[in-house]
């Protein structure tokens, strides 16, 4: 820390303007606030030399004010008069304060904290008669926003951009820079079909109307691909990164032979990218020539190595420990990995509380090597200042701090106030958290302000629902949340049908003894029975302690109490199942489950991965361990939100302490397979070893399960599935039972979403395409959950 704050008293000298007052600026966007990083000409200079460097201020910034300022660095005292010219809503005051002039030395850093408000579109300094004259050029308050054109749901596009980074909502400060950041991100939502435009129209000086039309694109198909000049690269190579395929029998489904000006410019860009991967530093590629077929012109040029990557001297960063991340000389020109490698060298200084760090690589090519320099400007080093929050009314500002990674005195690090909000947003008491960045509050500090907006603190639901394992039930919950003042959840739930009853109360808290783990208390008092006359009668305590909240990576742990009573109407008696009959079961259970969540969205997710591993232990009247390991994959299949590929796949298996699991372990233990979520051609619990005798599964000791899923999304809401899932139950500790073959299944559901309560429903029909013994040939599936 000596050393940060030795570089930064150090006064700079500037020179050698030149060319770099003609640049534009840098500006690192955060969710509701900018920093502009003040960048230099290349030739900044930091440590025992002199600094010499050039402020860029913005677009809009004439290089004779900027001029003017460095003349002020060097003919006038450090006295000096203020005055402010253009501000409509912002007082004098206000606008002073956050400039905190008070040398004329300090003017970069000044415009730097006045930019980072994100309050201005201009902002500039001039002298008249003696007074130095801050010209401010206030953004407008956005008073309303409306969609035209295309139909397009309102919700689903806030929160797309919320995801995206930008918060779009009224009384905002909303400048050009805004609009044109809006109709980018939406366009990247909506896709390729439709044409994005954003508007502003006046309504006032101060108060503008945005105004997003979406227009669909005429649609051309690509019949013919032709790649011209390539020598170094096979055409396979370079049509494996483009996203545009001739017209064939798959592109009816991908839709990837659609021609478009900016999937074509992406794809020019694609393979650019991929050339200079491979060394290829000079490659030009089109411009393109479109006739019956599309002809993309290649020049690849030399071929280059690189020679070596040096970090500027006197950086906060030392060659040393850059070493650790930079390629190693000697290797292929690559571009791509270059780019990594700056990116990587931002977000470091970032996370050491330099957010407007500017990484500038200098590229030198001689005899057929190229050698790079990076030129580093950390810009303002910044702490955390305060941390408030706004809006909680039945959360209490200690237990809402406990979900932040972030504390007060801190190196600010914008990464973390993201992951910080993605904690509060997934505490179930939280609807919406918006941070309020101030970067001018004081000096060398960044208060943070997370404004809450809170659910509901009651919810009364009666519903019901069908599904093969437990029929139809209708359903009545009582959910309170935050009583307590702590984000806390108390549900009372109460199911009820000919097969299935349950009554159950849970509360959950999310911080225990001042950590971010959570922590709930379950009672849970059912009867289920199945199609096949057995019955269970369960008694449930569990308590659980898992988090951290709003991670990708979880754990949890339980320990439950669990009695079971089994019973069966079968007049047969049925090897390892009749003797478990009319007897009651009490064990304890201890547990433990990592889970790792990457996907976007728990319902309807369109990407990632979610992964879980669990293992459980049970003492008591029983004694057995359960071990269980899931993986899902999503993937978009040509990076389409429609056309998505779901992969997944279980494995479990359980063992029996002094018995076999056969003499040890009554059915409600063993494994089976038949359900609306994996073997979807075949009858509830109906894959598993068979008592060929009474006809019935009588459950396993092993389970392997994968499946395949195609789907398409003709609409964010609805969905069109066609699966193949395989898998079996195998009992291994079983004598005089047969080793079953995989087991597999194929067909088709509808998914959809309703929309006014969220709630999935989904139907279907499964073929199991290889049938035995009295085995249907198939089923209807339906599950449905309704709050009315």
């Amino acid at each position: 820390m000596e050393r940060l704050a030795a570089r930064d008293s150090r006064r700079p000298s500037y020179r050698r303007l030149g060319e770099a007052l003609s640049r534009s600026s840098r500006r690192h966007r955060t969710r509701d606030a900018r920093v502009h990083a003040i960048s230099d000409d290349g030739e900044a200079r930091r440590g025992a030399r002199e600094r010499r460097s050039a402020v860029h201020l913005s677009r809009a910034f004439p290089p004779g004010s900027l001029l003017s300022c460095v003349l002020f660095f060097l003919a006038f005292s450090q006295s000096i008069e203020l005055r402010v010219q253009g501000n409509l809503r912002l007082t004098d005051d206000a606008i002073l304060r956050h400039a905190a002039i008070t040398t004329e030395e300090e003017l970069a850093d000044a415009f730097q904290r006045l930019w980072a408000t994100g309050l201005f579109e201009d902002v500039r300094f001039d002298r008249e008669d003696g007074v130095l004259v801050i010209h401010v050029e206030e953004k407008p308050l956005l008073a309303a926003y409306r969609l035209e054109g295309e139909k397009l749901e309102e919700e689903e596009l806030l929160e797309g951009l919320r995801r995206a980074g930008f918060d779009l909502h009224t009384n905002r400060a909303f400048g050009r820079d805004d609009a044109r950041t809006v109709e980018r991100l939406t366009q990247q939502f909506l896709g390729e079909e439709v044409d994005v435009r954003a508007r502003v129209e006046p309504l006032s000086d101060a108060r503008v109307e945005l105004v997003l039309t979406v227009e669909k694109v005429p649609i051309q198909r690509l019949s013919t691909l032709e790649l011209d000049g390539n020598e170094a690269l096979t055409d396979a190579e370079l049509r494996d990164v483009m996203h545009l395929k001739p017209r064939d029998w798959t592109t009816r489904v991908t839709g990837r032979d659609k021609l478009s000006q900016r999937v074509l410019d992406a794809d020019l860009e694609s393979l650019r990218k991929l050339y200079r991967s491979r060394g290829y530093r000079d490659i030009r590629v089109g411009p393109v020539e479109l006739d019956e077929a599309l002809r993309i012109p290649i020049v690849e040029g030399r071929r280059y190595r690189l020679d070596a990557i040096t970090i500027e001297p006197g950086s906060l960063l030392s060659q040393d420990d850059a070493n650790e991340w930079l390629p190693s000389p000697g290797g292929i020109y690559d571009a791509s990995a270059l780019d990594a490698v700056t990116a990587r060298v931002e977000r470091h200084y970032q996370s050491l509380g330099y957010p407007g760090v500017r990484v500038v690589r200098e590229e030198k090519a001689v005899a057929g090597a190229v050698r790079v320099m990076l030129r580093i400007d950390e810009g303002a080093f910044l702490r955390v200042g305060r941390i408030l929050f706004r809006g909680n009314a039945r959360h209490r500002d200690r237990d809402l701090r406990q979900q932040l990674d972030l504390s007060e005195s801190d190196r600010f690090n914008q990464q973390l106030v993201e992951r910080d909000v993605g904690a509060l947003t997934r505490l179930e008491t939280i609807a919406r958290v918006v941070p309020e960045i101030d970067f001018t509050a004081r000096p060398g500090r960044v208060d943070i302000t997370y404004h809450i907006e809170e659910v509901d603190p009651f919810e009364y639901l009666i519903g019901g629902g069908v599904n093969g394992v437990q029929g139809g039930t209708g359903n009545g919950q009582f959910i309170a949340k935050s009583l307590l003042g702590r984000g806390d959840m108390w549900r009372f739930n109460l199911d009820f049908g000919d097969r299935f009853q349950n009554f159950a109360v849970s509360y959950r808290d999310p911080s225990t003894l001042g950590h971010r783990l959570f922590y709930s208390v379950d009672f849970v008092r059912a009867n289920l029975t199945y199609t096949d006359e057995t019955s269970e009668d369960t008694f449930d305590f569990a308590f659980r302690v898992g988090g951290p909240q709003g991670r990708r990576l979880q754990f949890l742990a339980s320990i439950r109490v669990l009695q079971f009573t089994l019973a069966s109407s079968l007049d047969e008696t049925v090897p390892f199942l009749t003797p478990f009959l009319g007897e009651r079961f009490r064990t304890y259970r201890t547990s433990a489950t990592l889970a790792l969540e990457s996907r976007d969205r728990q319902v309807f997710p369109t990407r990632g991965t979610g992964l879980s591993l669990g293992v459980e232990l049970v003492t008591g009247d029983i004694e057995a361990t359960h071990a269980r390991a899931q993986l899902t994959e999503i993937v978009r299949l040509g990076g389409s939100r429609r056309h998505l590929l779901v992969l997944s796949g279980r494995v479990e298996a359980v063992w029996s302490f002094g018995a076999t699991v056969a003499d040890g372990l009554p059915r409600f233990e063993r494994l089976f397979l038949g359900t609306e979520n994996d073997m979807r051609g075949f009858d509830i619990r109906g894959v598993g070893p068979r008592d060929q005798n009474a006809n019935i599964v009588i459950g396993g000791d092993r389970l392997v399960f994968a499946s395949a899923e195609y789907q398409f999304a003709p609409h964010p809401r609805v969905r069109l599935a066609g699966f193949f899932d395989l898998g079996n139950v195998y009992a291994t500790d079983f004598e005089g039972l047969e080793t079953p073959k995989l087991r597999y299944d194929a067909g088709a559901e509808l998914q959809l979403l309703a929309p006014i309560w969220n709630i999935p429903f989904r139907f279907g029909y499964g073929f199991n395409l290889d049938p035995v013994f009295d085995e249907s040939r198939g089923r209807f599936f339906f599950t449905l959950a309704v709050r009315f």
